[in-house]
């Protein structure tokens, strides 16, 4: 193969690839499952991996499903494109909760565990603090309300 066509062939190649950033959330497909890891394409020259424990709901853990990703490193010690679906969704949760969110608001979340004193609810991938005084849980067994989703109002 002739040097201008390789130098074409590359320059191709090189254009069907993303630019991606560390600490960028981007959105990509799961391609292939095992009991530890989702393999997710985003686009870029090789799928990333992303821990199976980090899928707080099973139901999103099905090929061909989109989830949105942050890029913790391009290139970890083996070579690996290392993603986060719990940094994304923290992350997102964040801005959400910052721009959007007022006290007396109403927000949906799932109580993730007991704590001294009450509960922990993930709101949108943000761990919140949810007083026993101020729960309607008082009397319920823990196992009944853990991973449930329930609304919740911002005091």
């Amino acid at each position: 193969m002739s040097k201008d066509r390789q130098a074409v062939m590359a320059e191709m190649y090189e254009s069907t690839l993303k630019s991606i950033n560390e600490g960028e959330i981007i959105k990509g497909k799961i391609v292939s499952l095992s009991d530890k890891e989702a393999v997710v394409d985003i686009g870029f020259k090789s799928e990333g991996f992303v821990a199976t424990a980090e899928f707080l709901d099973k139901n999103d853990l099905k090929i061909g499903n989109e989830v949105d990703v942050l890029i913790e490193s391009i290139e970890d010690e083996d070579g690996r494109l290392i993603l986060s679906r719990a940094k994304a969704e923290r992350m997102k949760g964040w801005e959400k909760i910052a721009h959007h969110v007022n006290e007396g608001d109403v927000v949906e979340g799932r109580i993730a565990k007991q704590v001294k004193g009450g509960y922990i609810v993930d709101v949108s991938g943000v761990e919140a603090f949810l007083p026993l005084s101020l729960s309607a849980f008082k009397g319920v067994s823990t196992g009944e309300i853990l991973a449930n989703r329930y609304k919740f109002q911002i005091t």
